[in-house]
């Protein structure tokens, strides 16, 4: 009888947590997803069978879900962070856009050998984009300035100076809308050059699961990202800043009087937020473009790096797997519009739903623990 009231008791606070109720939302949106898809006049269970397949049917698809989520583990873990200090860090995709733009500059300009190259460019493109990040902290804690107005009014310019960028004789390849590569020393994708030499390919040719993984973009972006997650998670839980940081969230009128201080903590996390973002950027261009493009519309990257925090709860460990959950929901998403001959407008339909539900999901965390009490009455009452 202890033994089932015990897990009853696990149960309970396992179905009320926060980390739950996100996960369990973003479920539910993709009902939802399968409902708009079934008044569309196309079949739901069609549209989960390929967003299934793409998890389990192919090495290759499995590739392109974790290049799909390295970014999003690092614009999710910026967001995250400065929620945890009641700031709300939409410039995440200006960050973003500039840790790219960086990562292209020390990429081309830059020389030298290839793991030290690397090193270089990772910490450059998250300086630069570290300092925007101080600077909309700066604008907020000085002149009251909200963040979400300078983040947006930083988004814009940076979508505009990519662009510029692209243009300059020493930057633009030819005649395109392309930049230049950055150099091979800079590279960060599984088995450089190898796997496309005479001795990679003959590998490859022996070992279909192989072959067939290294067609996506796989890079060293999705460790880095990782080891980033659990050093997050350190730092919130385990030293003395992350509970200034947890404290200010929390109430930072309290954090004031017991000698916190606030303006240094707020600087240091929009510096880290910032940073984030820019690693983002650069392993985007080190792993997967190997340079930038203009823009005729803003990625998104960094936007959906808002829903991955919130399906995370914040939590860096819960931001890697709402990242690959989110990227799955991406790639699946494509993978539906060409094979079922959806509108290009259903990824962004599925997105948004999913987005939207989420945002919603403390109403549902109220409609659950309501349920929850009920359940307690009723096992109180017998």
């Amino acid at each position: 009888m202890i033994n089932n009231s015990r897990f009853r008791e696990v149960i309970i606070t396992f179905i009320s947590s926060p980390m739950f109720i996100n996960f369990f939302s973003f479920f539910l949106g993709i009902l939802i997803v399968g409902l708009v898809v079934l008044v569309l006049g196309y079949s739901p269970l069609k549209m989960y069978f390929i967003m299934i397949e793409v998890i389990f049917l192919s090495p290759k698809h499995l590739g392109y879900i974790i290049s799909y989520a390295t970014p999003l583990i690092f614009t999710g873990l910026s967001i995250g962070i400065a929620l945890k200090v009641g700031l709300f860090n939409i410039g995440v995709e200006g960050q973003f856009m500039l840790g790219s733009i960086s990562a292209l500059i020390g990429g081309i300009f830059f020389e030298f050998f290839p793991l030290l190259h690397v090193i270089v460019v990772l910490f450059f493109a998250s300086l630069v984009s570290g300092i925007l990040g101080v600077l909309i902290g700066y604008l907020k804690i000085k002149f009251n300035i909200n963040e979400v107005i300078t983040g947006i009014m930083f988004n814009w310019i940076l979508f505009h100076i990519n662009n510029l960028i692209i243009d300059l004789p020493v930057i633009k390849k030819g005649d395109s809308d392309l930049s230049k590569p950055i150099r091979e020393s800079a590279f960060i994708d599984f088995f450089g050059s190898w796997k496309l030499s005479s001795e990679g390919l003959a590998y490859r040719g022996e070992h279909p699961f192989i072959n067939d993984l290294l067609k996506a973009p796989l890079n060293f972006g999705i460790i880095i990202g990782i080891v980033f997650a659990i050093l997050m998670w350190v730092l919130l839980n385990r030293t003395m800043l992350g509970f200034k940081i947890s404290s200010i969230g929390c109430n930072i009128l309290a954090s004031y009087r017991v000698g916190i201080d606030i303006k240094k903590v707020l600087m240091f996390v929009m510096f880290l937020a910032g940073a984030l973002s820019g690693l983002a950027g650069a392993i985007q261009v080190m792993g997967v473009n190997k340079g930038i493009f203009k823009l005729s519309y803003m990625e998104g990257t960094g936007f959906n790096g808002i829903a991955v925090a919130l399906i995370g709860n914040n939590s860096p460990i819960g931001i890697i797997f709402s990242s690959i959950l989110f990227s799955i929901l991406i790639y699946g998403s494509s993978r539906v519009q060409s094979l079922m001959g959806l509108s290009s407008s259903i990824v962004s339909l599925m997105i948004g739903i999913v987005v939207l539900v989420i945002s919603a999901s403390h109403f549902l965390r109220k409609i659950f623990l309501e349920a929850i009490k009920g359940v307690k009455r009723t096992n109180i009452s017998n």
